[in-house]
């Protein structure tokens, strides 16, 4: 299930093969540790440094990231055009300033502008990881599994072992009905996985699918161990309800359609409230 971080490869497709290598060494090295870090922390010191008198395209880089995912959607947007104008061209931040923006855009439901800057960027670069993901994101969320799949497994072939693109084939697998292959990533997924939010979401997808299987006591337990990770994450509890419903469990259910509501849910419980919760 997506949530507002994604792994942060991105290679500028003007780039010689040594100075491609050495930006996906500055970008990886940046990657990492945003992936890993308690973003309410580092936002205080990354955005006084992105609002200082000579701020570094990493700086304005990092601040716009935290703000995306943080949900502070006006100072995203003004650290994308601060970057945007400051950055050159031929630097890796400006691609990933531009896939911030698509980001922004996608969050809120501006699909289209999304699409172009995703695009941009792959023509540029058909190996960039952040525009497959937003691919993956964009046809996800029109329902799209195929889609989502095909771009998901494209982001695979460059990335084997990254846990995003196995959360995303995880979910969108699932999504699909084909739940054994959803399994399969997600089991690759957690192997690899660091940090709390990303195994929650591949304890949640590879959960859900596992119950959807039929085996419901594994699949709620992976979905409970996602929540002790990740306990605001609308989608596993989302989950958590569906299949204590398939259980007959529907008390229960409602509960966790309720609690997921609260985490911002809404339109994915709305149907499953309105048929069983009444």
């Amino acid at each position: 299930m997506q949530f507002r971080i994604y792994s942060l490869f991105l290679l500028a497709g003007i780039f010689s093969c040594a100075e491609k290598q050495q930006s996906r060494s500055i970008v990886l090295a940046v990657a990492e540790e945003l992936n890993a870090a308690d973003l309410e922390k580092i936002w205080p010191v990354d955005s006084a440094r992105a609002y200082g008198a000579k701020p570094e395209p990493v700086d304005l880089y990092r601040a716009a990231y935290c703000a995306l995912n943080l949900g502070k959607d006006n100072a995203a947007d003004e650290l994308i055009k601060k970057g945007l104008a400051a950055i050159p061209k031929d630097n890796p931040f400006f691609n990933e300033m531009i896939i911030v923006r698509a980001h922004l855009a996608a969050f809120q439901g501006n699909f289209a502008a999304a699409k172009y800057d995703y695009k941009t960027v792959l023509a540029s670069d058909p190996a960039s990881y952040t525009a497959l993901a937003g691919h993956v994101y964009l046809a996800s969320q029109l329902g799209d599994h195929a889609t989502a799949i095909r771009y998901a497994k494209q982001a695979l072939k460059f990335y084997p072992a990254d846990s995003i693109a196995l959360n995303n084939l995880s979910y969108s697998c699932a999504e699909s009905g084909n739940f054994q292959e959803a399994i399969k990533y997600g089991m690759e997924g957690l192997a690899v996985a660091k940090g709390s939010n990303f195994r929650g979401a591949l304890l949640n997808n590879t959960g859900y699918a596992i119950g959807l299987s039929g085996d419901f006591k594994k699949g709620l337990a992976m979905i409970e161990e996602s929540l002790q990770l990740w306990p605001d994450n609308e989608y596993a509890w989302c989950n958590k309800g569906v299949i204590l419903l398939e259980q007959g469990r529907k008390e229960e259910a409602c509960a966790a359609f309720q609690t997921a509501n609260k985490h911002g849910g809404e339109k994915m419980t709305e149907r499953y409230i309105a048929e069983n919760c009444q």
